[in-house]
């Protein structure tokens, strides 16, 4: 997992935009589609709100679209990691029974592999000078 930091949820939500992701806000409170009916051949990027809060106003208004899980009774909204679990859960489902290319190339798998290796083991940059003094 990549970790990418910006200083405010403007410039990340635009990052993101840039490298083709649609923000998709997961809110009970607006009615533009249920989980069941989400679209998983887009790239996406998943907004979640605190429970007290919900999203804030500023990705509201920048979203492509808006997410919610269909909900029975009272209640208005989960908690934050009930909602993820599910809505994650239930996409990745579909993205494995589907013909959507989303898993990571070969190449991409080793890039990570490395990255997570460099960042990891201590004296990485010892064992790439020896591998390449070696040759």
């Amino acid at each position: 997992m990549d970790l990418k930091r910006d200083h405010t949820v403007v410039d990340c939500v635009n990052n993101l935009k840039d490298n083709g992701y649609q923000i998709v806000a997961t809110t009970p409170h607006h009615n533009d589609q249920v989980l069941a009916d989400f679209d998983i051949t887009k790239k996406s990027c998943f907004f979640f709100g605190r429970e007290t809060e919900g999203l804030s106003q500023a990705v509201l208004d920048v979203a492509d679209c808006y997410l919610k899980i269909p909900m029975v009774g009272f209640t208005e909204s989960l908690n934050i990691s009930v909602s993820a679990a599910i809505i994650l859960q239930d996409v990745t489902n579909k993205l494995r029974q589907s013909d959507v290319k989303w898993q990571l190339s070969e190449q991409e798998q080793l890039e990570k592999r490395l990255d997570w290796i460099s960042k990891t083991l201590k004296s990485y940059d010892e064992i790439v000078d020896r591998y390449y003094q070696s040759k």
